[in-house]
């Protein structure tokens, strides 16, 4: 009997005897520990969330072979897109920073380029668009969104105001074998056009329609509808102010020819 008092006095908790037996009871504080244990579900480890280290990004602006911030309508493969990039560590490896367009008004966004290499010293990236990537004549805001690594966190820079011109175009001359027509048969006598990009074979073609016309009236000899190349042809019979049975009086007529442009490209006149 004394040996049982020791253990009890020992294990510092309420001892029962019972039949020769002895209980210790468990401390409530030891009860809630063993049942937290027992509750984890069997092989699970506890997941440690690193803390991202913070970035980030200043867009600084899109250079041109022009003016920066300032790109004509299917030269965009010659922009750089440039942007300084701030980790809170200088030794940490960067990722991607994503250029979108914003177009203004729209609510409406496109991609631009993605900045995948950055200066070991001076976190500067630039990147330019792909070949026939083209962005509508208009207004437009530059943003970098930081994509954040493992150890890095997500940033958005600041926005950039960028405007899209017009691409100049030229108008091809009336050919001479337009310009000698036969009394009685002017109809049968075509004037052939083309109209020429000033960056070719990098975007969609000139669209809409040349009108041929008399110099000294503007009266309209006709119009030629631009097919897909940016070529077309037309004569005085498909004119709606002309009817096909009146012919030109014997003489020398001065005729010009005017493309008015489509919202992409300036037009031209020869």
């Amino acid at each position: 009997m004394r040996n049982i008092r020791h253990l009890a006095a020992l294990a510092g908790s309420v001892a029962t005897v019972a039949a020769g037996a002895l209980a210790l009871a468990i401390p409530a504080s030891a009860a809630s520990t063993s049942a937290a244990r027992v509750s984890t579900p069997a092989g699970h480890s506890a997941v440690l969330a690193p803390q991202l280290d913070s970035t980030t990004i200043v867009l600084n602006k899109v250079e041109t072979d022009g003016a920066d911030n300032a790109i004509t309508f299917c030269d965009e493969t010659n922009i750089s897109v440039v942007a300084h990039l701030n980790p809170s560590h200088n030794d940490t490896p960067l990722g991607t920073a994503e250029i979108d367009a914003n177009i203004d008004g729209t609510g409406r966004s496109v991609f631009v380029c993605d900045i995948n290499t950055w200066d070991k010293n001076s976190h500067f990236g630039d990147c330019g668009t792909a070949a026939n990537n083209t962005l509508p004549p208009g207004s437009y805001t530059f943003t970098a969104f930081f994509q954040g690594t493992g150890v890095l966190a997500k940033s958005v820079s600041n926005s950039v105001a960028v405007t899209v011109s017009e691409e100049n175009s030229t108008l091809s001359p009336i050919p001479n074998s337009s310009l000698t027509m036969t009394y009685g048969s002017e109809t049968a006598d075509k004037f052939n056009f083309t109209v020429t990009p000033q960056f070719p074979n990098t975007g969609t073609a000139p669209t809409g329609k040349v009108t041929a016309f008399f110099a000294a009236s503007g009266t309209t000899l006709c119009d030629a509808p631009l097919d897909g190349n940016g070529s077309g042809s037309c004569s005085i019979s498909n004119n709606f102010g002309i009817d096909p049975d009146i012919q030109l009086n014997v003489g020398t007529y001065g005729i010009e020819a005017e493309y008015p442009g489509d919202g992409n490209y300036n037009g031209d006149n020869v």
